[in-house]
């Protein structure tokens, strides 16, 4: 049994082999070989309730508080905090072949390399310059 603070940060024991990882503030996931996401730590704000209906992920990453993951067929999903719309996906955004979560803001590249930001724009991370 471990100490109540630290038993949401262990390795979950059923994760099976790991293909990538990616860390956020409080919580971090995986991606599995099958394409399925693990995530765990803190989950305050939902960040590691992994949406049931992902289909096989391709690329996931955990931000701040919050997480997103593109599925094979490029579509991206996002779950956790969105205080600042950084789980908000934009309904224009294409097939999504990366994605990458900061703090309060979200990034994701299209099949065409077309970049996409949103979230928080407070320094200007979230405006891209074209």
């Amino acid at each position: 049994m471990c100490p109540e603070e630290l038993c949401d940060s262990m390795v979950p024991a059923a994760l099976g082999a790991v293909v990538s990882l990616t860390v956020g503030d409080p919580h971090t996931c995986a991606v599995d070989t099958a394409g399925a996401v693990t995530c765990w730590g803190s989950n305050g704000n939902g960040q590691t309730l992994v949406p049931a209906a992902l289909g096989m992920v391709v690329s996931a990453s955990a931000g701040g508080y919050h997480t997103c993951a593109a599925n094979k067929a490029g579509a991206l999903s996002c779950w956790g905090d969105d205080g600042s719309g950084q789980s908000s996906v934009p309904m224009a955004l294409g097939v999504v072949v990366s994605v990458s979560a900061g703090v309060s803001h979200t990034c994701a590249v299209d099949t065409v390399g077309a970049l996409t930001c949103w979230g928080d724009n407070s320094a200007g991370q979230s405006h891209v310059w074209q």
